[in-house]
């Protein structure tokens, strides 16, 4: 620790003394030079201990005197002031340095840097690349008809295939095309329907088919290719998809960058915008915090799940209204089946309290969307909503063709309306990046340059020494590495291993991560696992909150069989019984939903505020501390502790990243 206290005070010295301070900058990287984890990683990468120490000392010198042409002496004090980590700026420039200059020494290394070369990512894809594709934009704000033009066409051509975001969405085209009388299979990462002679498919955009020739293909939701874990999904789909169409359906955020990438691939661009079909408009108050001014057809937005219940038993009870729930970890199947009851006219409910998870995937009959808060816990701090989400979010209002011609936003407190329209009046910022990932061909390499190391390692490897190009980022690879270090112990094949790393888990529930290291034992000893082994479910519906978590949880866990059993059917054989299972959770979930009730989480003044805040700062200062120990921290989109909860909830409180995403 001593060390990176000296460094930071001379690194104070240099950023604050108008011209950098050779002597400190000296003295700056010979600290970091000789700090243990970046000696390791030089190590692990197969630079001897002697070569360190003469590379290092040379490319300090280089560097002082600005001749290390990726890294300035600038942009490294820049680097220095945001606190960047030294592996991620120093190593890349340090490691291109001692490559060029002992090449007789770090042929292991400058192999490694070969095959984690990504900065020109189309090259990948080379029979797309032998096609003349047309790449068609739909952009437009929702509820614009965007996604719909781009179905149509996709339902008139002969071959072709619709990549979602959501299992929710991938089973609504494959269910509305074959109510339609047009033959399409589904394509998820836990089911296929299949047909013979079938050539369209709904998908979920990871598990689109780049081997296969298609007609027309559809990516919806396109401006996720910039999401820090998907987007390399989004990005591998225009890179790689062989159609003689791609259209791309989403925000006009997106336009630059598919620019930039089509002179990569050689595609011609053409570019549809559409405006919304209804009219929305921002409230001029909010509702003044009183539940009493709902109205039927209105939707009210949060960002707890304590607070869904609550909100649904508070309205219920003050207005004689009855209100449906979805939220993000409730199956897309319950989720769907609340929308189908909402929408529904003559249905049991008036009233939808939501999160986020309505921003995209189902069709609602919303005539107001009422905010209960703009702002989200995202794992680590309540930050207000982004521009995207806030217009995401308030577009579901005013749906066209139902009876709301007119669509409308709202708070539910007075105080958050200024930043709602502010947030709703400003101009999302451009999607500047598309994300990347690895693929198994190139971890495969590298375990053949560094065989001694675990998986977790080399994806840590891949990531030091990944070159990327202006326009691309490698996504986020520590939920792999967590489930790679998580099954370590368990023998498998590297290829297995890369499977399971993928696979919809999130190891912060610990029956799922107890699970999920059986089902690794069970692929590796070649023996069959059963579902009924670890699944058992009652015949009555939840009853409390801690009951419906956990039947949510074993619907996950289902999930997670049916996902491995596509993968390694002679190890998870009982697919028919998990479909079975499967359906009987969501129906239980589906009748337990109507009677569970709860007390709101009330907003926080005066004092108690302040206290929060506080505890909000303490809880933020141990993230950071934990995560420079590489501590485990909750990943974006987990709900907050709630204040003076009595409630235990020791399973998992929101849906993992993975579950919905296959």
């Amino acid at each position: 620790m001593g060390a990176v206290i000296k460094v930071r005070l001379e690194t104070n010295r240099m950023a604050y003394g108008g011209k950098p301070n050779g002597e400190a900058n000296w003295r700056y990287l010979t600290a970091v030079a000789t700090m243990p984890f970046i000696r390791a990683k030089t190590r692990g990468m197969g630079v001897p201990p002697d070569l360190h120490v003469r590379g290092m000392d040379a490319f300090k010198t280089a560097l002082l005197q600005d001749e290390i042409e990726t890294l300035s002496v600038g942009d490294a004090i820049a680097h220095v002031r945001a606190n960047t980590r030294a592996d991620r700026f120093l190593l890349p420039s340090f490691y291109k340095y001692i490559t060029t200059h002992y090449p007789e020494e770090t042929k292991t290394l400058k192999g490694l840097m070969e095959f984690s070369d990504l900065t020109k990512p189309a090259d990948w894809y080379k029979e797309a690349r032998r096609m003349q594709r047309k790449i068609i934009l739909h952009l437009g704000p929702t509820n614009s008809g965007k996604t719909y033009a781009a179905l149509k066409r996709l339902e008139e051509c002969t071959a072709g295939i619709y990549c979602g975001p959501l299992r929710l969405l991938a089973h609504e085209v494959y269910e509305r095309f074959n109510s339609k009388g047009v033959p399409c299979n589904l394509l998820t990462g836990e089911e296929r329907r299949e047909s013979d002679g079938v050539q369209k498919y709904a998908a979920t955009v990871e598990m689109a088919p780049l081997n296969r020739k298609f007609e027309v293909a559809v990516l919806d939701e396109i401006q996720m290719i910039g999401d820090e874990q998907r987007g390399w999904a989004w990005a591998q789909g225009v890179l790689g998809i062989q159609a003689d169409e791609i259209h791309l359906c989403g925000e006009p955020t997106i336009i630059p960058l598919i620019m930039e990438m089509a002179k990569d691939t050689g595609d011609i661009v053409e570019i549809n915008r559409y405006e919304r079909l209804t009219d929305l408009k921002v409230s001029e108050n909010g509702l003044g915090g009183k539940l009493t001014s709902l109205r039927r057809g209105d939707c009210v937005v949060t960002f707890s799940r304590q607070n869904i219940f609550a909100l649904k038993r508070a309205i219920e009870q003050q207005t004689l209204m009855r209100a449906a729930v979805i939220y993000g970890s409730l199956p897309p199947e319950t989720r769907a089946e609340q929308a189908k009851q909402f929408n529904d006219p003559n249905g049991p409910y008036d009233v939808l309290v939501a999160s986020d998870a309505i921003g995209m995937g189902l069709n609602l009959n919303i005539g107001r969307m009422v905010f209960e808060s703009v702002a989200k816990f995202n794992g680590k701090e309540v930050k207000n909503l982004s521009i995207s989400q806030t217009k995401q979010i308030a577009g579901r209002a005013g749906r066209f063709g139902t009876v709301y011609t007119c669509g409308e936003v709202c708070t539910l407190d007075d105080a958050d309306m200024k930043t709602m329209k502010r947030l709703y009046d400003a101009t999302a910022p451009s999607v500047l990046a598309a994300g990347l990932a690895p693929s198994l061909e190139q971890i495969e390499i590298f375990a053949k340059y560094l065989p001694k190391e675990t998986l977790s390692a080399l994806l840590e490897r891949f990531q030091d020494l990944a070159n990327l190009g202006g326009r691309y980022f490698l996504c986020n690879l520590d939920a792999q590495r967590k489930i790679a270090e998580f099954i370590e112990s368990v023998p498998l094949t590297l290829r297995d291993r890369y499977t399971f790393i993928l696979a919809p888990v999130d190891l912060r529930n610990p029956e799922m991560a107890a699970q999920m290291r059986r089902f690794a034992e069970a692929q590796s000893e070649g023996l069959e696992c059963h579902l009924d082994d670890c699944v058992i479910l009652g015949d009555q519906p939840p009853q409390s909150i801690d009951e419906l978590k956990d039947l949510e949880a074993q619907h996950r866990l289902i999930i997670l069989y049916m996902w491995l059993s596509q993968r390694f059917p002679e190890t998870f054989t009982d697919s028919d019984s998990a479909h079975h299972l499967k359906r009987r959770c969501e129906a239980l979930i589906d009748r337990g939903l109507a009677g569970l009730k709860f007390e709101r989480r009330k907003k926080l003044t005066g004092a108690a505020k302040k206290a929060a805040r506080e505890e909000q700062a303490k809880a933020k200062a141990a993230a950071a501390a934990a995560e420079a120990l590489a501590i485990d921290i909750p990943p974006e989109n987990v709900e907050p502790p709630a204040a003076e909860s009595t409630i235990q909830t020791p399973l998992l409180n929101q849906q993992t990243r993975n579950t919905d995403r296959y």
